[in-house]
């Protein structure tokens, strides 16, 4: 059946910070297990993690050498017992600029790797740090802990990380420092509805109390379940020194088979941009606050990333969200909200403001910042601090309705200053008169169109491209300049790999160009022995 809070999901966090699990009172622990949440554990060091981690495992298994089959049969027997109950602490989301991250960060005393090999493990595009100085995500203005910034998981045996998807449906990327493997179980991102349907069958009482639960990484139901009900599921198995990725609306969970250290983030390429989208929309229908405003985003990528293959992406979603804009406002109008403003920037809170960035931005942590924040006891805000701090913002930025970020446009009423809506809620964001309340938007349509002429120039270059190919290579179409062919042959690289008819073009190309170079080379030899 599922679990929720036996075996694995009685899981505390054994962070550095926060109370024991002894320092709860009861309300507060019947609380928790209505909400099937976590709550504090021990605190410990590392050494001490460990050597707790192994003892558990040992008298577990009555001192056999056990292989991760074994571990995740009985894992699995655990879950689904009604009767044992099993207690474990997982060192989960550790703040790497705390704790540390495995990685060498630049100038960093404290880490022997980093004074020895900075200069190539630094600056390796494999070091978490640096990951998303060359991901979309480098666009994002907040360091957010676990999307940008690495997080620390340290795991002992049955620790486990429940059936969940990606904040805003990103990839992830986990490296597996040291220890025992961790067991992986996933689902394609184009099953997740079919996930979900087979999760809300089993369970249904459970989705009842909360029907967000999926939000919350508490719920594990076995893959044996889920293939019966039709879901394709994959397993792996992770060994130190490997990296796992995981891809946009993925599913996935697992466990750990004994004490283990290991370092994830997310990260953003082109392809996930309408994955975005979709988990815009999902978000939206179940009220959750984002963790970026991603029209946001899309309006940076549009003037800072000059890429060909980003604008083949971005041009799409941006028509979708401005015409949707376009649309809802016009339907405001037909209401009788009638009185449109331009958005009063002053008032923006951190989710809509503009994300700053441009495509030599980097992330990498230096060792100076991370020194600081151990000196000075300074505690790097997590989601929920980041959170905290927008709810404390002096300006709302969120709808208050379905919590979308309101950068393009929002809805306010003069009557009721606290709270702001977007233009879908306009009518629900209080009982005011519709008529009442105006609209600030942020561009006008005359700067929308104009960025999005700017990023369909980009997306269309290689349609125009492949006409000009085309036209040179065409039979009978005349003699042209080697550098015709040269230049276009070099645009071609910039182009986006899936295009695989235009890098054909381009072979074409470099083959004309090759060939004449060949026959003017011979046409030289034929002229020197000619004048000879």
């Amino acid at each position: 059946s599922v679990y929720t809070r036996s075996a694995a999901e009685e899981n505390g966090k054994a962070a550095t910070e926060g109370g024991g699990a002894g320092d709860q009172k009861p309300e507060e622990e019947e609380e928790e297990a209505a909400n099937f949440g976590y709550h504090d554990g021990k605190k410990y060091t590392l050494k001490t993690y460990k050597a707790m981690a192994d003892e558990f495992k040992a008298t577990y298994f009555k001192g056999a050498e056990v292989g991760e089959e074994e571990v995740e049969d009985a894992y699995w027997n655990i879950v689904t017992s009604a009767e044992e109950d099993v207690k474990i602490e997982y060192g989960s989301e550790l703040h790497s600029t705390i704790h540390g991250s495995g990685f060498p960060t630049n100038g960093n005393a404290l880490n022997p790797l980093d004074q020895a090999t900075g200069s190539v493990y630094t600056r390796s595009a494999w070091n978490l740090n640096n990951l998303n100085a060359s991901s979309l995500l480098r666009f994002v203005r907040e360091d957010i802990p676990g999307v940008i910034l690495p997080w620390i998981y340290v795991g002992m045996c049955f620790s486990t990380f429940c059936w969940h998807y990606e904040d805003h449906f990103l990839y992830s990327v986990n490296y597996l420092w040291e220890g025992e493997p961790k067991l992986w179980y996933g689902v394609p991102g184009d099953e997740a509805g079919l996930f979900e349907e087979a999760m809300r069958d089993y369970a249904p009482e459970l989705f009842v109390q909360q029907p967000d639960l999926l939000f919350h990484l508490v719920t594990m139901i076995s893959p044996k379940v889920l293939l019966e009900k039709g879901v394709h599921v994959c397993r792996a198995v992770q060994r130190a020194g490997e990296l796992m990725l995981t891809f946009p609306r993925a599913y996935h969970g697992g466990l750990n088979t004994g004490y283990n250290v290991a370092e994830s983030c997310n990260f953003a390429v082109t392809d996930w941009i309408p994955w975005g989208w979709l988990s815009d929309q999902t978000y939206r229908s179940f009220g959750k606050s984002h963790v970026f405003s991603h029209p946001s985003l899309l309006f940076s990528l549009a003037d800072d990333d000059d890429s060909v293959q980003t604008a083949m992406w971005l041009l799409p979603e941006m028509m979708r969200y401005t015409e949707l804009e376009s649309k809802a406002i016009k339907d405001l109008r037909e209401m009788g909200c009638t009185d449109i403003r331009p958005m009063n920037l002053a008032t923006q809170g951190v989710l809509s403001k503009p994300i700053v960035g441009d495509s030599n931005t980097s992330v990498v942590l230096t060792g100076k910042r991370v020194r600081k924040q151990r000196r000075d006891g300074q505690v790097v805000s997590g989601m929920d601090e980041i959170r905290r701090a927008r709810d404390e913002d002096e300006f709302v930025d969120e709808c208050c309705v379905c919590r979308t970020s309101t950068f393009l446009s929002l809805v306010r009423c003069p009557s009721c200053p606290n709270i702001v809506a977007c233009c879908e809620h306009a009518s629900s964001m209080c009982s005011c008169p519709i008529g009442n309340k105006f609209v600030e938007r942020r561009y006008t349509d005359d700067h929308v169109q104009r960025v999005i002429d700017h990023v369909s120039s980009r997306a269309s270059r290689p349609a125009l491209w492949r006409v000009q190919a085309e036209a040179l290579l065409a039979p009978g179409g005349g003699a042209h300049p080697m550098r015709s062919y040269t230049s276009l042959a070099a645009e071609c690289d910039r182009f986006p790999r899936f295009l695989e008819w235009a890098f054909a073009l381009r072979d074409r190309l470099r083959a004309v160009t090759a060939n004449a170079r060949a026959w003017g080379a011979r046409a030289q030899e034929v002229l020197a022995v000619t004048e000879a």
